[in-house]
This record gives C-alpha cells, structure tokens and sequence, in this order.
C-alpha cells in the first residue's frame, strides 16, 4: 500500500496532498476475469476501494483509500475492515456522516446536489459537499480524488450493467441505478477533461461510454 499522506478526520485537510494516478476499484464481477497477477500489482499504486469490493475475498491487495455511503450498512463494513485489519483511510460520504465516530474521514452528501443535474465538486479551495446520482460511491470518489491531487483516474470494476457482484453474481443490481450511472459518467468525464483530469475505463467489457484502455497498457 502506497504511503497515506495524512490521517485527519477533515477531508480539507487532504487538499493536494497527492499527485499522479488513482485506480477506483469498484465491485463488478468483471474483476473475476482481470488477471490476478496484475490486479496484485495495484499494491504499489494508490487505489480506492468502493464499499462492497471488500466482500470479496480474492482481492490480491489492499485499497490505500476505502469509501463507503450507506450509513445502513456502516457496522457491517466496519466490522469486515476490522477484521482484514484495514490500514488504509476510511473514508464515508452521507448526509448522515456525522453519525460515525473516528477515525472515519466523514464527506457530507449534499442531497440537493445532483451530478445529472449538472452539480460536480472538487476543484475548490474546500469540499465541504460531495453530489451524488442516485446510489453510486464510485462518482462521489471521483470527487474525493481530485479534491486530493490526483490527475488520472483509471475505473476497474464498473460493469455498467446488472450483472450483480464480484462477490455474488446472483444479486442483480437495479436498471434505473444502471442506467443513471452510465449518463452520469459521461457528464462527469466531461467534467473532469474541462479540468485536466483523465477518467480512463479498465473495466473488462465494460459499458461505460468513455475513454478505455487495458490494465496491462497502464501498468
């Protein structure tokens, strides 16, 4: 795991701290199919790991960052962190955030920031609001990330389908949540090259209707 730069509870803290490249790994059952040996070589890369990529027990590294946003589900992963003794920084977007205790970094969810409706954050002096699209962690580390300095972000893991998980491919994920995450995608590419940022998609088959490469042409 690549060094974390700072342990503060306050995402303002975390302002350019890094440069470079960060891999947003999310929990597509593609990730089966991605060589292993490679995956493993994200160990000296910084990653962020998406809520329930934690489930699966043939992930060959450990994420530098960890993000989660349902406050519903947050004992359970804090009890799987736990138990993989999870060094990297914790990180939880929600409205609701403040209900966490430490060390969890808290990011505040703006309910009333839509990334379809044209809301993206990040590129501020201060990230004291992250927008959301209807369910996906995936866009809300987007903002997380460049927020902290990084200026290429490579997707592994996004199916952009509803093909369930990694973890279990027989939980089928919702259509209109599918679909939502594709046009925002789009929208938060577009974002993202106004700024100099690259979003660049990994993921095996993926859908994504944006730039892709292979994880063997990155590495």
């Amino acid at each position: 795991m690549r060094p974390i730069l700072s342990r503060s509870t306050d995402i303002n803290d975390h302002k350019g701290l890094y440069t470079g490249r960060c891999f947003i790994v999310a929990s597509g059952p593609s990730l089966k199919s991605m060589h292993i040996d490679r995956l493993a070589r994200l160990e000296n890369d910084y990653t962020l790991g998406i809520s329930s990529v934690m489930r699966w027990e043939g992930l060959p590294f450990k994420p530098s960052f960890y993000l989660s946003q349902e406050i519903r589900y947050w004992w359970f992963y804090q009890n799987l962190l736990d138990k993989q003794n999870y060094q990297g920084l914790k990180l939880h977007a929600n409205r609701d955030s403040r209900e966490l205790p430490p060390p969890w970094l808290l990011i505040h969810n703006d309910s009333n920031k839509q990334i379809d409706k044209g809301d993206f954050n990040g590129f501020g002096d201060r990230l004291d609001w992250v927008a959301g699209h209807g369910g996906s962690a995936v866009l809300i580390a987007a903002q997380v990330l460049v927020f902290m300095g990084f200026k290429q972000l490579y997707l592994i893991g996004c199916d952009g389908n509803t093909a369930g998980y990694v973890w279990d491919g027989g939980a089928p994920r919702n259509q209109e949540d599918t679909k939502l995450f594709l046009d925002c995608t789009k929208l938060v590419h577009k974002s993202l090259q106004e700024h100099g940022v690259s979003l660049v998609d990994l993921t095996p088959n993926g859908n994504l209707d944006i730039p892709r490469q292979t994880l063997a042409e990155v590495l």
